[in-house]
């Protein structure tokens, strides 16, 4: 209220000259002075506000606000000019406050795809004079934006840090015999702390790590890789070629991932008395926690000796950097 008196106030000087009041005087003989009735509908400002205004300036008219927002005015000419003007000079749309905007340096823990987030934060970030960049080279969000604005991108940074981290994805080829008698198993460390003693119990001994293979992949993204295995025996020559690919997504807010499996072994041994030829496949889908180990499959291959291949996957999910 009192900015709407000091405002009125300023407008009022601001007009050619305030409004004179007449003195009241004996003289019987003063002309009759004309006044005039108007009906002001006001749409924005409030009635009774600008009434208590008007009244508190002292101009030489009559008003009266009604329960419509409207004002009631009866004076001179002149002074319902004046009053008038200084009505509409108020009753205009109010300009909203523009929020307050703080800069914020966002970290990105992930090996982000500037495309990617950029596109999500031209959504999150829609306000006028709100502006964003991304450093790369630092891995630094550079954020000038509303407080609504700044929480809605650090939410959408968080995710984006989760979804981004890359996998590692641990395979493992192994040579099992079937035969009856356990054999000599040679899987060390964890690997065969945990699988071990599972494909054992499933008929599978001598258990032979022939082909690590480790490749990394982006969530959600598509991974592909091969390794040889060359082995000279008292026999003759073992030569073996595997392949792994597919693709692998973690699942939002979980410990764990679903990969799409197809994997390969071939190979042939070739000794003085005969030739052989190894041949193993495996198309397959899975889910598994992050970090254990799965046994994919244990089965035999195409060889004539006995031989079983199983192959183990482990995935992980790589720390922040």
């Amino acid at each position: 209220m009192k900015n709407i008196v000091f405002s009125l106030i300023a407008i009022s000087f601001a007009l050619t000259g305030a409004v004179a009041v007449a003195q009241e005087s004996g003289d019987t003989n003063k002309p009759a002075v004309n006044r005039h009735a108007r009906m002001v509908q006001l749409t924005n400002a409030n009635a009774y506000e600008i009434e208590d205004a008007v009244r508190k300036l002292g101009f030489q008219v009559n008003l009266a606000a009604t329960t419509e927002n409207t004002l009631v005015l009866r004076g001179t000419k002149e002074s319902l000019a004046e009053v008038e003007f200084l009505i509409h000079e108020f009753d205009i749309p109010k300009t909203p406050a523009q929020p307050q905007r703080a800069t914020e340096y966002i970290k990105l823990s992930f090996d982000h795809n500037v495309g990617n987030l950029e596109g999500a934060l031209l959504t999150a970030i829609r306000s006028r004079n709100s502006r964003f960049a991304i450093d790369g080279h630092n891995g630094v969000l550079i954020l000038h934006a509303t407080p609504s604005e700044i929480v809605e991108a650090k939410e959408l940074v968080g995710m984006m840090n989760r979804q981004e981290k890359p996998l590692t994805l641990e395979f493992s080829f192994i040579r099992a015999s079937i035969s009856s008698a356990p054999g000599k198993n040679t899987l060390q460390g964890a690997l065969g702390k945990q699988v071990t003693s599972v494909l054992n119990e499933a008929g599978f001994g001598s258990l032979e790590l022939l082909a690590p293979i480790t490749v990394t992949v982006s969530n959600g993204g598509d991974f592909e890789s091969q390794s040889e295995f060359s082995k000279t025996i008292p026999d003759g020559i073992e030569d073996l070629a595997f392949g792994v690919e597919g693709a692998a997504r973690v699942m939002p807010d979980t410990n764990t991932v679903q990969l799409e499996v197809r994997a390969n072994v071939h190979g042939e041994f070739t000794s003085v008395a005969n030739t052989g030829q190894t041949s193993f496949e495996i198309n397959t889908n899975v889910s598994t926690r992050l970090g254990d180990y799965v046994i994919l499959t244990a089965a035999p291959s195409s060889t004539s000796s006995g031989d079983a291949i199983a192959l183990v996957l482990k995935a992980v999910q790589q720390n922040s950097h």
